[in-house]
């Protein structure tokens, strides 16, 4: 428990600029009861005013998209400082998540996002140079500025790959750990992305890391195509990866979710602690010399797509290039042999 609750006053210290006495708003779940814990003790220890609240998964799977969230929850949001929410990464509370940090953007509060955290993966947080990865975020952001982001990949036949979208219009944020009224940032930080116009995706690539809650195994890696912008093609169908995505394509159709197969996200991982995938998207997306495109929903970070679903999933690409400009990706310790 110390390496939590040092872990979550590093994050107090240097994601949010709040005083003593200042209400912080917890909202947690089943499965992050122990980091619950451990930020709460730290926010005691400033002298802030934890308002923990327990929100079990069973209720978020309720909201889904344009759901309004709960009175009680919204009378917290507009009470506290700053929220915190380690929580469920589960594809049936994605709607609940999204409800909940597009009331903290319209309320102006900063707010850091947990979906899936674990306790072995929050303490590793009490290490990490923020400074650096804020650093590292903020230089990528910067580079994703122009027409066409075009990425390259290879199979494990050493074929090439290659990924373009467009981005012409759109503007590039990073995840970078310092927050202020309204801002928004995932706990593990470190990344700089981008939501690309939504019927741009024209190609294939080759995805080696891992998809939600699954690890990519050695040697079976997926490759996903892309026509105007849609999903049109998963291969191999049978692989476990495979099969995942295929029972997504079917909860989406029973949600009547025609969105969800949408490119909406191409990112850049900046944080080094990182050094094993997880499975755990808003973990394996910040891992320093990998990338990660995500489907479905993208309407919160700068898009025009809208969905239940925002699916990402991690890779090592051969190269990154904004119109033909390589991208400092940097090396990864994390994708060999299928992200293990």
């Amino acid at each position: 428990m110390n390496d939590i609750v040092e872990a979550a006053g590093r994050i107090l210290d240097k994601c949010f600029t709040l005083g003593p006495d200042k209400p912080i708003l917890l909202v947690f779940d089943d499965t992050t009861r122990e980091v619950a814990g451990g930020i709460i003790e730290a926010t005691q220890a400033r002298g802030m005013v934890p308002l923990p609240f327990f929100f079990p998964v069973r209720l978020q799977t309720r909201y889904s998209l344009p759901d309004s969230l709960p009175g009680p929850v919204m009378r917290l949001v507009d009470l506290a400082a700053g929220a915190l929410t380690p929580l469920s990464n589960g594809t049936g509370s994605t709607g609940f998540r999204i409800q909940f940090a597009n009331a903290c953007l319209r309320a102006g509060k900063p707010l850091a996002h947990m979906p899936g955290i674990t306790p072995g993966i929050f303490a590793l947080q009490a290490a990490a140079d923020y400074d650096l990865i804020f650093s590292r975020a903020e230089d990528l952001m910067a580079r994703l500025h122009g027409e066409v982001i075009e990425i390259q990949t290879r199979t494990q036949r050493n074929e090439r790959r290659t990924l373009f979208v467009e981005i012409k219009g759109r503007v590039a944020r990073k995840c970078g750990c310092r927050l202020a009224g309204g801002d928004i940032s995932n706990i593990p930080c470190g990344e700089a992305f981008i939501a690309p116009v939504e019927s741009s995706a024209e190609g294939a690539i080759v995805i080696n890391g891992s998809i939600p809650g699954f690890l990519v195994p050695p040697h079976a890696e997926l490759e996903l195509e892309f026509s105007s912008g849609r999903l049109v093609s998963i291969r191999p169908q049978e692989s476990v990866c495979g099969r995942e995505l295929a029972r997504i394509a079917q909860e989406a159709k029973e949600r009547r979710d025609l969105a969800w197969d949408v490119l909406a996200e191409v990112g850049v991982g900046t944080n080094d602690t990182i050094r094993k995938l997880t499975g755990i998207p808003a973990v394996d997306e910040k891992a320093a010399g990998t990338i990660h495109v995500a489907i479905g929903e993208n309407s919160e970070i700068g898009g025009r797509n809208s969905s239940t679903f925002h699916l990402d999933m991690v890779t090592r690409p051969e190269a990154v290039l904004v119109d033909g400009t390589p991208l400092p990706i940097g090396s990864s310790s994390c994708i060999q042999d299928g992200g293990r």
